[in-house]
């Protein structure tokens, strides 16, 4: 029977090589990055085809119900909605890279403004509703049960 514990000197334990630091770093990458990218690319796509499945007409919402028939074909093309849907999609995702978001259609004013005027109290939020989840879980455990723990748990840690 073979000794594990021991290891022979003249084996080449020591002589093992090295791995690659591309491949090592490859590695992680793919383990790290490409999820996230894959999370983010079909968040876009779910957010986009939702939007074109809506009942809704943008162009009719924007101009009103008496256009004419030029000025809705108009804006149409000026809203690229004329191109074929993966063209639309490219331009989609193009400008979530670009960080350029358009103009909301209501206000005509950069969707990035009004993100960056929300933002801080959405961090804010998410930052309160991670710091109270810990507490609620282990408020059971040193007090009496409570009906209202369970439904407090469920509140802090569910999406929204």
């Amino acid at each position: 029977m073979a000794d594990l514990t021991h290891s022979d000197p003249s084996s080449d334990a020591g002589n093992r090589m090295k791995p690659n630091p591309v491949f090592v770093l490859l590695t992680i990458l793919s383990k790290t990055l490409l999820p996230i990218f894959v999370t983010l690319f079909g968040l876009a796509a779910l957010t986009f085809f939702i939007g074109r499945m809506l009942p809704i007409d943008p162009v009719a919402s924007i101009l009103g119900d008496n256009a004419t028939q030029q000025a809705y074909e108009q804006m149409r093309v000026a809203l690229g909605m004329d191109k074929p849907l993966w063209y639309q999609f490219g331009v989609y995702v193009k400008g979530i890279l670009s960080l350029d978001f358009g103009n909301a259609l209501t206000t005509g004013k950069p969707v990035i403004d009004d993100i960056a005027r929300v933002f801080p109290a959405t961090i804010e939020l998410a930052h309160c509703r991670s710091s109270s989840a810990p507490g609620l879980a282990y408020q059971p455990a040193y007090s009496r049960p409570c009906i209202a723990i369970p439904g407090l748990i469920t509140l802090s840690v569910s999406p929204g």
